[in-house]
């Protein structure tokens, strides 16, 4: 056995130092940029390029990115957990499989054109005056375009979070919801009370992967936001590409990095803590 993992080790060697050199190579090199003083007169030049972006002004792209992010998700999952469920047990092999190759299919159209097939269906030609009645607003409200984003976001999630979802839901044994149901407990609390809380560890690894996802997304604010609602990763690219502000831009990079990777420690150490508690 040890010789084993020795061979997988060394196989798995090369592809390992590959992954690292171009993930940490690049993160390097923006990070060094960021560092880059403004000016040889400016104060504290290590932090000169960080300090615009913790004003007040910016906190609405981090509001929007983190906020509609999360609020996407959320829906996300909410969809995707009962549909993967009812694809493991409670659809036909046939009908199962037809599904799941129409989201794979889905998956593999390219983002732009889904995100242009929402932009024309909510648009000021499609269903926008009805969502804006929802609010009681016009079409070109913020809170009107924040929803088109959502929809946006889901449109472009789902598919990828219901076949996350499978592969848990699939390693759940289906005689525990048969005693569940037997001792008298109804579907609705045996998938609260007891496939829940062993699926958390599945599903949150699934949230975390759509969440990252949903944060870093470029086209679908761009695009659907119609100015209105703007990304960090939108902000990033106006600093690179029409700013020529790389230093401003690089710093922006390191930020977003920062929070969201502060972000998802802590659902994961928030996802461990229902586990332990549910578990005692």
């Amino acid at each position: 056995m040890p010789s084993l993992q020795r061979l997988g080790f060394i196989l798995a060697l090369p592809a390992f130092i590959v992954y690292t050199a171009l993930l940490v190579g690049p993160l390097v090199v923006v990070l060094s940029q960021s560092l880059i003083p403004i000016s040889s007169e400016s104060a504290g030049p290590w932090l000169s390029n960080y300090t615009p972006f913790l004003s007040p002004a910016y906190v609405g792209y981090f509001v929007d990115t983190f906020g509609l992010s999360l609020a996407a998700c959320l829906v996300v999952m909410t969809i995707a957990y009962p549909l993967s469920y009812w694809l493991v047990n409670g659809t036909s092999s046939r009908l199962r499989g037809f599904v799941v190759i129409v989201i794979v299919l889905s998956i593999f159209v390219s983002g732009t054109v889904k995100v242009y097939g929402v932009a024309l269906a909510l648009g000021p030609t499609g269903l926008r005056n009805e969502l804006a009645a929802l609010f009681g607003a016009r079409q070109s409200a913020r809170a009107v375009t924040s929803l088109v984003v959502v929809i946006g976001l889901i449109n472009f999630l789902l598919p990828v979070a219901v076949l996350g979802c499978i592969a848990p839901v699939q390693r759940l044994p289906r005689s525990l919801s048969l005693a569940a149901q037997s001792l008298g407990a109804s579907r609705v609390s045996t998938h609260l009370k007891i496939l829940l809380p062993i699926l958390a560890r599945g599903l949150l690894q699934v949230f975390l992967l759509i969440y990252v996802a949903a944060v870093s997304a470029f086209i679908i604010p761009w695009i659907l936001g119609r100015g209105q609602i703007n990304f960090l990763s939108n902000l990033i690219y106006a600093r690179f590409s029409e700013v020529a502000d790389f230093a401003g831009g690089a710093a922006l990079s390191i930020i977003l990095l920062i929070v969201a990777a502060t972000a998802l420690l802590g659902l994961t150490l928030l996802g461990r803590r229902t586990e332990h508690g549910t578990a005692s």
